[in-house]
């Protein structure tokens, strides 16, 4: 799967709120209903679908958290969108704080 853009995500999201809230008969419905009102977003959203089944096969969620290398593994590294580990060394108990931050 390509990565969405900020204005297809926005979008397609309240069409794959919809769906992954309905049961198998009724997404399927919903989903062939979608190509006479917008056959773009029929198709986008039938790819998240998609996407969302075979993880859900694979059992994405049940799995337990990847390790993490260590901090000076990610030394310079992009983590996410864009957020890069200066070169200095940072103590692993503020790794946590450095890294986190939210997207609006």
């Amino acid at each position: 799967m390509s990565t969405l853009s900020p204005d297809q995500g926005q979008q397609v999201s309240p069409y794959l709120d919809q769906a992954l809230g309905l049961r198998d008969e009724e997404r399927e419905a919903c989903v062939a209903s979608l190509p006479a009102q917008n056959p773009a977003m029929a198709g986008l959203l039938q790819t998240l679908l998609d996407e969302h089944h075979r993880l859900a096969r694979e059992g994405f969620l049940e799995q337990g958290p990847v390790p993490l290398p260590s901090p000076a593994v990610l030394t310079g590294q992009t983590i996410g969108v864009g957020f890069r580990f200066p070169a200095a060394t940072i103590p692993a108990g503020r790794l946590a704080n450095r890294a986190s931050f939210s997207i609006e």
